[in-house]
């Protein structure tokens, strides 16, 4: 056991535990009955080893970079012996280091990493999209409605303020009609209370 454990982290260095995750994930998998799920989990399983072995790749280089001593044998030097990212990831790093231009290797390891972003995360962001959708949807909706609410009681008010007035105008109208008639009635003397001052003087009489 122990042998196998000193082999595992020669090739995958301090990944071989995550490595030794991924194998027996992908044995537990195979007992899954759905064909769906089976390929979605895969999937995911398979991008995400890509992913780390990318993300490991591209900060190696980045540490060489920044420290201006990025070549095939200080990857191999500080890969192997001061990260101890295994003989395997160490592999990869070589083959891009001898094979492509350094601004070649940041395209091809960014659009690899994209790529493994993509399908771990598209389906989180997608459903994280529609929410947003949805929520902006019904956000304007509660706008609308309320908008709409806020327009028939301004309506109403209005309608209440021009009733108001018409009712006020009537009102003033009548009072003023009752007092010209009023006036008129004290100058005919009309009046009932003035017919019982002129009985009482008949009487008087």
């Amino acid at each position: 056991m122990n042998y196998f454990i000193e082999h595992l982290s020669e090739y995958f260095g301090l990944f071989y535990i995550p490595f030794l995750g991924v194998i027996i994930s992908d044995f537990f998998i195979i007992f899954i009955k759905d064909r769906n799920k089976k390929t979605f989990y895969r999937t995911r399983l398979f991008f995400g080893t890509i992913f780390v072995i990318s993300l490991a790749i591209l900060v190696l280089f980045l540490k060489l970079q920044f420290s201006g001593n990025l070549n095939e044998e200080n990857i191999i030097q500080y890969g192997l012996n001061d990260i101890n990212l295994g003989f395997f990831i160490i592999f990869f790093a070589t083959i891009l280091i001898e094979n492509f231009k350094l601004h070649f290797i940041w395209l091809i390891l960014g659009f690899i990493i994209f790529i493994c972003l993509f399908f771990l995360l598209g389906k989180e962001v997608i459903r994280c999209i529609k929410y947003l959708h949805l929520r902006n949807k019904k956000i304007k909706a509660l706008k609308l409605q309320k908008a709409i609410i806020d327009k028939k009681i301004a309506i109403k008010e209005e309608l209440e303020k021009e009733e108001f007035k018409k009712y006020e105008k009537q009102r003033l109208a009548l009072d003023l009609t009752i007092k010209e008639k009023v006036d008129e009635a004290f100058k005919n003397k009309s009046l009932p209370i003035f017919e019982d001052e002129e009985k009482e003087e008949g009487e008087e009489l």
